[in-house]
């Protein structure tokens, strides 16, 4: 619960009111970027205190003088699902629904393009926020390294730390809320005991860009000289194409 509030609220980038900048993203955009529905997601904020409207105000007032749900509906003339779209959760074990694979395919192709937009502007606070952020959403997908001559690639996945874990706290830029700051990988189903630190991920993609704009291309793993090369460069080249 705890986590998905941490992405709303993250997706959300500020508190949903009267005096929210109509620039920032819209609750449609918010629920997209969660992969599930306009309910949920505004319900997730509300329950973060990041979201209000004068419907969820009234239904929450009403809740909190005894109403029943059926009571409030008939008062302001909602439906029992709707009065429970303007409540908070209550703080116990909640899963959202499994998204679709259309929905999570639309969330890694969007933080591509965010990625690329930050490129574009050549700021590197943007540039760190989006390359983890894709780091974050490609988390758990199917990787595979370019392998050697006759060799196959690798086949591996990885797993982003979550907050509070050991690896993350040597991090000096904004970290992601709910996250670490390392990638774990599992490499033909078996975990490695070393991980990659977040600056070492930021560290690589500087240069594989680099090498982007000087050569064309980067040939080989190794041209990006930091540790965990041959796993980092497959990520980079997913999540940023020439």
């Amino acid at each position: 619960m705890e986590e998905l509030i941490a992405r709303a609220v993250e997706a959300a980038e500020a508190p949903f009111n009267d005096d929210r900048d109509p620039t920032l993203p819209s609750l449609r955009s918010v629920a997209e970027e969660l992969g599930t529905t306009v309910i949920r997601a505004r319900k997730l904020l509300i329950t973060a205190g990041y979201f209000e409207s004068p419907t969820a105000q009234s239904v929450q007032r009403f809740k909190a003088e005894g109403k029943t749900i059926e009571e409030i509906g008939v008062a302001l003339r909602l439906k029992p699902a709707a009065v429970y779209g303007y409540l908070p959760y209550e703080l116990r074990p909640y899963n959202l629904p499994e998204t679709t694979s259309n929905a999570d395919r639309h969330r890694r192709y969007r933080s591509t393009r965010k990625l690329r937009a930050a490129v574009d502007t050549g700021s590197a606070e943007k540039i760190s926020a989006a390359l983890w952020r894709c780091v974050i959403i490609f988390d758990s997908y199917p990787f595979s390294t370019s392998g050697r001559g006759s060799h196959s690639g690798v086949a591996f996945t990885y797993q982003v730390s979550r907050k509070g874990s050991a690896g993350g706290r040597h991090y000096d830029g904004k970290s992601i809320p709910g996250y670490g700051n390392e990638i774990w990988l599992t490499v033909d189903g078996e975990k490695r005991e070393k991980s990659i630190s977040r600056s070492t991920v930021e560290l690589g993609f500087q240069k594989y860009l680099e090498l982007l704009k000087t050569e064309g291309a980067v040939s080989g793993p190794k041209k990006l000289g930091v540790f965990g090369e041959s796993y980092l460069l497959p990520l980079f080249q997913r999540f940023y194409k020439p």
